[in-house]
């Protein structure tokens, strides 16, 4: 049921309903209290008091009196069913608004609380299940590569295959990965690899950390001396 915002009187200029008319205004203002104390605009074409107006259409949506909140709801239904695609945009488009209304106030919180948002995502983090973290992860890099502009993409399901198909070991020093890993692009990103399953491995936490951003083979013939 929707509820009725605070009442706050008009204070604008008073225009009497002949100038509203001849401006083709659909309200006129005489700066005199309604009959029941509104200080409100008026209709030009009804001659009552908006505020009065408001007052009684959440009234009767309330009591549904004579049928008035379902047709309301069963109009607002039909026409969604015969717009969708009109009112997904324009639903997207209002959420984007908001969105990009906000985000450089979010971004000013966020930097003046930056230790208080730390502690409640590792807080959030750690309550979380072993999949819902593995989701979470995937999430950040298809995000992270999206941005880059890298192609692909990838789900927590290809991450557990993956780890199965390793038989959880780590490829480059057996190591047990039900210990923990990292899901490694094999070609970086910022070499221009893709995000796709195809181009992941999983390996130990410590050889992830030496391989860093390296090309894969320089980092095998280097770092693993790999004969390559």
């Amino acid at each position: 049921m929707p509820k009725a915002a605070a009442y706050v009187p008009y204070t604008g200029p008073v225009v009497t309903r002949a100038e509203a008319k001849a401006a083709g205004l659909t309200r006129y203002f005489t700066g005199v209290p309604c009959p029941k104390g509104h200080t409100a605009q008026r209709g030009v074409a009804s001659y009552s008091c908006l505020e009065c107006e408001h007052i009684d259409k959440i009234a009767r949506y309330g009591s549904n009196k004579d049928g008035y909140r379902d047709r309301n709801i069963a109009s607002a239904r039909a026409f969604r069913e015969a717009n969708i695609e009109y009112v997904r945009e324009r639903n997207r488009l209002g959420s984007l608004a908001a969105y990009e209304s906000r985000k450089s106030y979010m971004a000013a919180w966020v930097a003046a609380n930056a230790e208080k948002v730390r502690e409640s995502r590792r807080a959030r983090f750690a309550a979380m299940s072993e999949e819902q973290r593995e989701e979470k992860r995937v999430h950040v890099r298809n995000r992270r590569a999206r941005k880059r502009g890298n192609g692909g993409k990838h789900t927590a399901a290809q991450i557990r295959d993956l780890l199965v198909r390793q038989r959880h070991k780590c490829p480059f020093c057996s190591a047990n990965l039900r210990r923990g890993y990292h899901a490694d692009h094999i070609m970086p990103l910022a070499l221009g690899g893709s995000n796709d399953i195809g181009n992941i491995q999983l390996l130990c936490p410590t050889c992830n950390d030496s391989k860093g951003y390296s090309h894969p083979i320089a980092w095998a013939q280097k770092k693993r001396g790999r004969l390559l």
